[in-house]
């Protein structure tokens, strides 16, 4: 949206008038949001998950040097301070992240991606197009950076090429991005990510957090499967290293704990049906990359990226902390409120 608002000003003759207040911006996309036929996809910034989540968009543009703050303190806006507002200014690269798009690019990539048939299928942008735009042609290494930058994950699944390319030029891709950014690189057999430092004060925020139900939801089902698959009940990882599994084996595992852990969480998680929250699990499973699906057919497909996490809640009366490393090499969070081996 803050690029669309970018483009805007190019069209409309004010592309050189580079600075802009936060509350302008706000408005144009809230109106503009508000335009269209799905609701769910408008914004309040009136709500405070809106306000932050803008917070966090200007941030991750303001890292990439697309923006820079001129004046004011964009936490005391979010946080709704009185009279709060901020000055941005857009630098030269913003131009090079403004694109238009092909409106008939945009209709076939939309109809791929809500076929509830295909959402387990590899997202190659190339493998949708097919030959219809040739001009999407990428090279295989600037495929890699893109998805890494984007985010959440970039999957040998998805794209086995631009992932052979990144095995190939791994030191040259984790040194420009320490440079650039402070941030590491982590390349696995089946994936790879850019791991960005909780405490850091620039960069977007982790993905997970322990912080959060639905985040602690999410860990808990990770340590869930990992058991799961390590026990033979559930399958093996394919040669992709991703679990093929149903949504009858994911409402089963969610039911076994929520009864467990589910008095740790939330009143308003606890006052949920198990589906209503297990369909906000599969939410935020999808978005940080670690879940594709449910299908058509009630087919789930587990990603490799979910052995990173393996969860616990603490005794009671134990001081929050974070455990540093785990034997399997996950990463390994103690939660608040039961015992580790619980």
């Amino acid at each position: 949206w803050i690029l669309w608002y970018a483009e805007n000003r190019q069209l409309t003759g004010r592309g050189n008038e580079q600075q802009f207040l936060l509350s302008q911006l706000a408005d144009q996309i809230q109106e503009q949001s508000t335009s269209g036929v799905d609701e769910d996809a408008t914004f309040d910034f009136r709500r405070p998950s809106d306000r932050y989540s803008i917070q966090r968009a200007l941030q991750y543009l303001e890292d990439l040097g697309a923006l820079q703050l001129v004046d004011g303190q964009t936490k005391e806006w979010a946080q709704q301070a009185e009279d709060a507002d901020v000055l941005y200014e857009f630098t030269d690269v913003i131009r090079s992240l403004v694109s238009a798009f092909n409106p008939q690019l945009l209709e076939v990539v939309a109809e791929y991606i809500n076929n509830e048939e295909k959402v387990l299928q590899p997202t190659l942008l190339q493998n949708i197009l097919g030959d219809l735009f040739p001009v999407m042609a990428i090279k295989p290494l600037v495929r890699a950076w893109r998805t890494l930058l984007l985010g959440p994950v970039l999957l040998r699944y998805d794209d086995p090429e631009a992932f052979a390319e990144l095995v190939e030029h791994t030191d040259e891709v984790a040194n420009d991005l320490l440079e650039t950014f402070g941030w590491l690189l982590d390349v696995k057999r089946d994936y790879a990510c850019i791991v960005r430092a909780s405490g850091m004060s620039s960069g977007p925020v982790t993905s997970l957090t322990p912080f959060g139900t639905s985040d602690q939801m999410a860990m808990l089902m990770c340590t869930a499967i990992r058991e799961q698959v390590s026990s033979g009940a559930w399958p093996r990882p394919d040669s992709y290293g991703c679990v093929h599994v149903t949504t009858e084996d994911m409402n089963a595992l969610f039911y076994t704990l929520r009864e467990h852990y589910g008095d740790n969480w939330g009143n308003e998680a606890r006052s949920k049906g198990s589906r209503s929250l297990l369909n906000d699990v599969y939410k935020k499973m999808r978005q940080v990359g670690l879940l594709r699906g449910p299908d058509g057919a009630g087919n789930v497909m587990i990603l490799p990226t979910a052995a990173r996490y393996s969860a616990s809640y603490e005794r009671a009366g134990q001081e929050q902390k974070l455990a540093g490393k785990s034997k399997s090499k996950s990463r390994t969070l103690t939660l608040p409120g039961l015992d580790e081996s619980a």
